[in-house]
């Protein structure tokens, strides 16, 4: 009976040993048919996603208003914004508490353009020379910002690019989805605030997304693609599970306005993605517990059995 404790003890560190061996076959095994070997760095060191911290600087502003602070906006704030390298969460009004930059608009879907517009152009006047690249969100996004600065460090911010979840209707080139969210390279950026100025561009439509990429197309900015090694979009938007069940009906919308044909790989779609819409308020902080908890239960299963 003395022995129990001791017995009980090596069980447990035997079955640690086995669940982490386990747990390292099978990422290896996921990292090697995936081509996606960074991930292991990102998950065990920070070297990698720090060097491109300083080398692929972000800026995250998101559209948000005065009713969806509480709600939606303040676990933006305190989650994946805080590995923006700046952040602006943008409404109809300031408020300096949140804080929030206040842009005089209205609210209401039919503003959404009018709010696009004012805030790149705020972002440009306020901080042009202090990023790479300027991503447009919503409140209701979730946003892995090291996974983006893995696709934009592939690119230069000097060259006239965006990217997102492109749609193919109405615009040659084709757009960019508003919901999934999309990032502007610094030229990119120089050239949306230049043709408002010269009036290539105008508010042409209140359907943001689409009267945005008529006037990227106008501009010269080319519709980039933001597709992993396995050509699976990184750009999702609608509610994660519509993309982890991947159940969408053929006569659904979606079908025909998506760019690239549909790649549907339900158990792997969110290994490597960088936006998903839709996100609920508790999905925001579940997310992350989600990955804690994997993490916990591969490397420290005996601690987890116990309690």
């Amino acid at each position: 009976q003395m022995n129990q404790p001791c017995l009980l003890s090596k069980q447990l560190l035997f079955m640690d040993v086995f669940m982490i061996l386990m747990c390292s076959v099978y990422f290896s095994i996921i990292l090697y048919h995936y081509n996606i070997i960074y991930l292991f760095f990102f998950l065990f060191d920070g070297t990698l996603a720090d060097a491109l911290y300083k080398s692929v600087r972000i800026l995250c502003w998101v559209m948000t208003g005065p009713n969806n602070l509480e709600k939606k906006a303040r676990h933006v704030k305190a989650t994946w914004s805080r590995h923006c390298n700046i952040v602006v969460f943008i409404s109809s009004v300031d408020d300096p508490d949140f804080p929030t930059v206040g842009l005089n608009t209205k609210e209401g879907r039919d503003q959404l353009y009018w709010k696009t517009i004012r805030a790149f152009h705020y972002v440009m006047e306020k901080h042009g020379d202090e990023a790479d690249w300027f991503l447009k969100a919503d409140d209701d996004t979730y946003v892995v910002v090291d996974n983006l600065r893995w696709i934009l460090a592939n690119h230069s911010p000097e060259d006239p690019l965006y990217f997102g979840r492109r749609f193919k209707p109405y615009v040659k080139q084709g757009y960019m989805s508003g919901g999934a969210g999309y990032v502007l390279s610094k030229e990119a950026l120089r050239r949306f605030v230049e043709g408002f100025r010269t009036k290539v561009c105008t508010h042409t439509s209140s359907v943001e997304d689409l009267a945005l990429g008529q006037c990227m197309e106008k501009i010269g900015v080319v519709a980039g693609d933001s597709r992993d090694t396995l050509e699976r979009e990184t750009f999702h938007p609608f509610v994660p599970e519509s993309h982890l069940t991947g159940t969408f009906p053929k006569t659904f919308w979606y079908w025909n306005y998506c760019y690239y044909p549909i790649v549907q790989s339900p158990s792997l779609i969110f290994l490597f993605f960088c936006l998903v819409h839709h996100v609920l308020r508790i999905g925001y902080r579940f997310i992350v517990f989600f990955v804690c908890l994997f993490v916990l239960f591969c490397f420290f299963p005996s601690q987890i059995a116990m309690t």
